[in-house]
């Protein structure tokens, strides 16, 4: 396994950015009186993911991921219910995909955690 240098080497990472991107895709192709809406709503939350992600891992400790992974849980869990949301008043959208999508990152994210508070601290010197 390569070492983590930067957060863009983080796979997590790396799965809530495509989802951003299909997030912002399918919010484009929501009717237009979503735009004010849902479909903003689902853009500023599924950038979050990927946001804290980021910042937990420029942190420099393990504390601050572990509170960064468990924040980005919270929002995804924010989209889940958005996407719940767009798929009952849009049937024909594809938002169950998208929940798989992110079901994925939300174990990763959950996984993450586990390890990373498992993991043993650094001992401090006296």
């Amino acid at each position: 396994m390569a070492a983590v240098t930067s957060f863009r080497d983080i796979r997590v990472w790396q799965y809530a950015m495509q989802l951003s991107v299909d997030i912002y895709q399918f919010s484009s192709a929501l009717p237009p009186a979503e735009k004010p809406g849902l479909a903003t709503e689902l853009q500023q939350t599924v950038v979050r993911i990927p946001t804290l992600i980021a910042t937990g891992h420029k942190s420099g400790s393990r504390s601050g991921m572990v509170q960064a992974c468990r924040s980005a849980v919270t929002a995804a869990a924010e989209l889940e219910t958005l996407l719940i949301i767009v798929g009952q008043l849009y049937p024909n959208a594809p938002s169950n995909d998208l929940i798989d999508q992110l079901d994925e990152v939300q174990q990763m994210l959950t996984t993450a955690i586990k390890r990373l508070a498992a993991a043993p601290q650094p001992k401090k010197a006296l």
